[in-house]
């Protein structure tokens, strides 16, 4: 009991053993269940316990917290799409939970009543997967629907996946490449981003002599930007992994071996440098340097860097630095900020 009495106090309630109010702290358990003719599965049980008799206690929302858990941990083991999804694919549509039923050809109270404890179909669960995923299919089935709906309510919802279905436009490989850099590295912002963007496409040149995405970059007063990603993230939260519309990154195809391990050394040999350091690489190179031609340091800019610059200025860098290693990449910068305190 002495070891679990680390544990940091969490409030008050009554304890049954104690019989008076006693302060109780709170771990985590895990639980093992095996329903009837399904596989048995495991979910995370929160547990209070008396801080001073070190027996169970039934605080406040106990009950519902562990209910959640449980519905979810089953609903994951059965493949179903989860509670929170559902949710998130309500935030993600501006959309109720009446109207999204009606939305996708379900009866009006069934993502209400799969909210309140009950199990989806695979069927209707896999609908609902796509609709979190694909933004096109859900504009397809709120048209279908639309005579189910109100006027206003489908207007709101079939904006929201317009803008969506405009974002999942991307290509594969540069869907993944911010998908697993935001896995990889966390919160990053977005002029880093952009930068590291910038440097896969270079390396992949470099490496594999081929484009890491077919998306062209265009020269900004920071340094090169990939537009539709901007245009993707710049309302999102600091962490777009915690906004419902990341979820059109998710769930995508996984890249080709050759260019995660492009993603891999980009994010290890210049994912360690600040995002200023960055930008003053890119504005050190031709690439950029002849797109921003004849503009002032200020100016917006919206001129492409030909990917044949891109291309010729990463072929003559590795053959100087050997760009294949992250010790390379590493001399490179070095020289860069030398140049830079150097006035160059």
């Amino acid at each position: 009991m002495s070891e679990e009495k680390t544990w940091v106090r969490a409030g008050e309630d009554f304890c049954t053993n104690c019989r008076e109010v006693r302060p109780f702290y709170r771990k985590m358990e895990e639980e093992t269940v095996e329903e009837e003719g399904e596989e048995p599965f495991t979910f995370l049980r929160t547990v209070t316990r008396c801080f001073v008799c070190d027996s169970e206690m039934e605080t406040e929302g106990l009950v519902d917290l562990n209910t959640e858990e449980y519905l979810d941990a089953r609903c994951e083991a059965l493949g179903l799409i989860q509670r929170r999804d559902l949710c998130r694919l309500m935030e993600l549509y501006e959309i109720g939970k009446a109207p999204l039923s009606l939305a996708l050809g379900f009866g009006e109270i069934t993502v209400t009543r799969w909210l309140t404890g009950c199990f989806p179909s695979k069927e209707y669960s896999d609908i609902c997967k796509r609709a979190l995923k694909d933004p096109s299919f859900m504009r397809k089935c709120l048209k279908e629907n639309r005579e189910k709906l109100t006027r206003v309510c489908f207007e709101k919802a079939d904006r929201a996946a317009a803008r969506l279905e405009k974002s999942a436009s991307l290509s594969k490989e540069l869907l993944a490449a911010v998908r697993e850099t935001f896995r990889l590295m966390g919160e990053i912002t977005p002029l880093a981003l952009q930068k590291l963007l910038y440097f896969m496409q270079g390396l992949s040149y470099a490496l594999l002599n081929a484009p890491f995405y077919p998306e062209d970059c265009e020269a900004w007063a920071h340094g090169p930007v990939v537009r539709p990603v901007y245009e993707l993230l710049r309302d999102f939260c600091f962490d777009p992994t915690e906004d419902p519309r990341f979820s059109v990154l998710e769930g995508g195809e996984a890249l080709a071996e050759d260019k995660q391990k492009i993603l891999l050394l980009t994010l290890k040999g210049f994912g360690r440098y600040n995002p200023r350091v960055l930008e003053l690489l890119t504005h050190r190179e031709s690439p950029w340097r002849k797109a921003r031609e004849g503009l002032l340091p200020g100016d917006p800019g919206y001129r492409y860097l030909r990917k044949e610059d891109i291309r010729e200025c990463f072929l003559e860098l590795n053959k100087q630095y050997d760009l294949s290693t992250p010790a390379g990449i590493r001399r490179y910068v070095e020289d860069a900020l030398k140049d830079r305190e150097g006035g160059i």
